[in-house]
């Protein structure tokens, strides 16, 4: 337990909780001198642990972040070859599926992962005017993020949102024309940097997403529509996880082994 808290820095406050607050990891972050190596890589894990906690991986209290994420950050040259992308993708569904419920009044997970998901396909939704905004590039979330924000969405209701998605069209390309329409494919024509195309195989997979103790599955052949293919339909025998599974929640200290628990989903994913 110890030698995960020492991974950001060289010694922990006994009085920090076992999870970590954000707001503590930036000041050791910042307090690093940066000349030496080591410093550096401290700092450079520090950073990565705020943005897990902060955007990757939030929770609603958004001041702390799981320190079941530590251990990825022991080995340094390692860090840029694990699943991160997937790892965030079933943290989503499965905020997704609690927000499904009658009594939850909140969500956590990237949710700026899911409002610009929203808005590249539902213009109806989006707070800034599809004419207004620069072409899309990678990575795509930025267009939304130095554009002024228009006064009529600032006007509209819960009930016109409403409104707009029950009488929402679909479209399989873009017409400026029509506004409450629902777009297939937002990024067609958007030029991929090369060094992201030996990435692309993999988005219309069909298998399980795992993190930790979340299971999801990426059902790609649901929205074959987004990659100009026809739209089976769906399979006989539905994907399911076991309820035990999938509403597993870690509070406190876990000292799992993920490669054991999880051995089964582990063989399903790597056998897609």
């Amino acid at each position: 337990m110890q030698s995960n808290r020492n991974l950001l820095v060289r010694k922990l406050d006994p009085s920090q909780s076992w999870n970590p607050r954000l707001g503590w990891v930036r000041c050791i972050r910042d307090e690093e001198p940066l000349d030496t190596e080591e410093t550096i890589r401290r700092y450079v894990r520090c950073q990565i642990f705020c943005l897990l906690g902060s955007t990757l991986f939030t929770d609603k209290s958004t001041a702390y972040a799981h320190a079941k994420y530590l251990p990825l950050l022991r080995n340094f040259e390692r860090i840029h070859t694990y699943s991160w992308g997937s790892a965030c993708l079933a943290h989503l569904y499965r905020a997704l599926c609690r927000a499904s419920r009658y009594d939850t009044k909140e969500m956590d997970s990237p949710l700026n992962l899911l409002f610009v998901w929203a808005w590249e396909r539902m213009p109806c939704l989006s707070p800034i005017p599809r004419h207004i905004l620069p072409p899309a590039e990678i990575p795509v979330a930025m267009r939304w993020s130095n554009s002024k924000r228009s006064t009529a969405w600032l006007e509209k209701t819960v009930v016109t949102f409403r409104h707009d998605i029950d009488y929402m069209q679909e479209l399989d390309i873009y017409d400026p024309d029509i506004n409450v329409r629902f777009e297939w494919r937002p990024y067609e024509g958007m030029i991929i940097p090369s060094e992201l195309h030996g990435h692309l195989d993999v988005c219309d997979i069909v298998a399980p997403l795992l993190s930790f103790e979340c299971i999801e599955w990426h059902p790609a052949n649901r929205v074959m529509r987004q990659y100009g293919l026809a739209q089976p339909p769906p399979p006989r025998i539905p994907r399911d996880i076991s309820l035990d599974q999938h509403c597993m929640a870690l509070r406190g200290v876990q000292l799992y082994d993920w490669t054991v628990m999880q051995g089964e989903w582990i063989v399903k994913r790597d056998n897609r």
